[in-house]
């Protein structure tokens, strides 16, 4: 029903001075002429009546400018032509839908037919961004639970090793970590609360140690 695409618009940055005008020149209220709205209303018709030629000549009038209003809405995003075609192909789908049934919401009172058009532009838009902030809040869950999942494994395995490890250690150093080697705190508290001599913390420090090495193995 619609011409081949047209070459591709030059992409404009939405901070640019020539880019705010044309952003204002978008959205500025124009003086009403009576005749060209006489003459989109005459047009809208023969759409609505379902006239194939009708519906290229719109196409032709309102999709350069159409994309240009979705690069200056969409800001840096903008740069982004399959973006910018996608959502211009969402905005011709909804007036060609049912028949043209959103054709007929049109009034010529409250302007073109392309004001017309950039208002449900800015509709896809606004449910374009809705989206993608959906999306990247479900992307950031999905992250933060994987980062909970993948830490309860590692303590998981962790514990699972040092209990293989404590269970290949004589009765004497294995009660030696236990009493003294897991509590927690500074050097001197621990030797507050227990009865070992420095000399024997030293010495079976020192054989626990080497048996670890031995057990995890020669670092890679």
């Amino acid at each position: 029903m619609f011409p081949a695409d047209s070459p591709s618009e030059q992409r404009l940055d939405p901070q640019s001075p020539r880019d705010e005008n044309l952003a204002d020149d978008c959205e500025r209220p124009k003086a009403l002429d009576p005749r060209a709205l006489a003459e989109d209303a005459g047009l809208v018709a023969r759409c609505i009546g379902g006239e194939v030629a009708a519906w290229e000549e719109l196409y032709r009038k309102c999709h350069e400018p159409l994309c240009t209003t979705i690069r200056i809405h969409l800001g840096k995003s903008g740069s982004d032509a399959q973006l910018v075609d996608e959502l211009a192909a969402r905005v011709w789908y909804a007036l060609v839908d049912r028949d043209g049934k959103q054709l007929t919401k049109y009034s010529p009172r409250r302007g073109s037919i392309l004001t017309y058009i950039r208002l449900i532009a800015r509709k896809e838009i606004s449910h374009h961004f809705r989206s993608e902030q959906r999306r990247l809040k479900k992307e950031f869950a999905s992250l933060v639970h994987r980062n909970r999942r993948e830490s309860a494994d590692r303590s998981e395995s962790l514990s699972s090793m040092l209990a293989e490890f404590l269970s290949s250690l004589t009765p004497r150093e294995r009660d030696f970590c236990c009493e003294y080697l897991h509590v927690s705190g500074d050097d001197n508290a621990m030797l507050a609360d227990h009865s070992f001599s420095s000399a024997y913390i030293w010495q079976m420090t020192r054989r626990i140690y080497k048996k670890f090495l031995s057990y995890v193995g020669p670092a890679p």
